[in-house]
């Protein structure tokens, strides 16, 4: 495992994809506030370059153009837009929320966009991606969500096709420990013993009914390495690669 910082701002140059599509309205992943856009926008290109970095770099130096790529849980197209601009993924997205898929399918409109529910099945074929990436999705679903939609991702898979999964480590933890009183009784100890920790929340998108268990979680990277490695290959842990705070890793489905 290693850990990755990402600079404070990209270079302007890297921001272009912004000038190219029509911006989302507040909402989703842009919140309303001071320099919403400006956060979005910055965020957005600095996920998409881990993205495709890690793509590049684990699917043997294939051009990722020329593979099929899912945006599972796309939001508002915050990775999709500037991965797609840049490089032309991702060739499919899926998410819970109506609004949103009615926004990426509009301005991605060469992309398959595609509305799920909270629950599996995905509506996608077997064996249909060579690689799946999820940003903040697994960072709010419970453990027993997590097995459920790891196997789906697994499914939608081809043998040795790469999944690419963030959570919520150690940083992310000091973080809500500041921000949010559920998570001033949690601390690393606890985390390491526990491995993964949830609470539920009152907040649930679009999509996501009060029945469904939906909130903020935690993860030790080592937890996730051993649970996680039942199902897939490992291949690499970034540590806080997304913006300092999320872990990403990087699996390999088995034939």
């Amino acid at each position: 495992m290693r850990v990755i910082s990402w600079p404070e701002r990209p270079k302007p140059e890297e921001m272009e994809w912004a000038k190219a599509y029509e911006l989302p309205e507040p909402g989703n992943m842009l919140k309303p506030g001071q320099d919403a856009l400006g956060v979005w926008i910055r965020q957005g290109t600095r996920m998409a370059s881990q993205v495709h970095d890690a793509i590049r770099t684990h699917c043997d130096h294939v051009d990722p153009s020329d593979l099929s790529v899912l945006d599972f849980g796309c939001g508002n197209g915050r990775v999709a837009l500037p991965l797609h601009y840049g490089f032309g993924i991702p060739t499919a997205c899926v998410d819970v929320d109506p609004v949103c898929v009615d926004y990426v399918s509009r301005v991605l409109s060469e992309v398959e966009v595609r509305r799920t529910s909270s629950r599996p099945p995905i509506p996608l074929a077997d064996e249909t991606f060579d690689v799946v990436y999820a940003i903040s999705v697994w960072t709010h679903l419970s453990t027993q969500a997590q097995d459920i939609w790891l196997e789906e991702i697994r499914r939608i898979l081809k043998p040795a096709g790469l999944a690419i999964i963030t959570t919520s480590g150690y940083a992310a933890l000091a973080s809500r420990q500041q921000r949010l009183a559920d998570w001033r009784d949690v601390d690393d100890d606890m985390l390491r013993r526990q491995g993964c920790i949830f609470k539920d929340g009152r907040h649930r998108p679009p999509g996501v009914s009060g029945a469904e268990p939906y909130g903020y979680t935690a993860h030790d990277p080592s937890w996730v390495r051993k649970r996680w490695g039942a199902a897939f290959e490992f291949v690499e842990s970034r540590l806080r690669a997304i913006e300092n705070l999320q872990d990403c890793h990087i699996m390999r489905n088995r034939a």
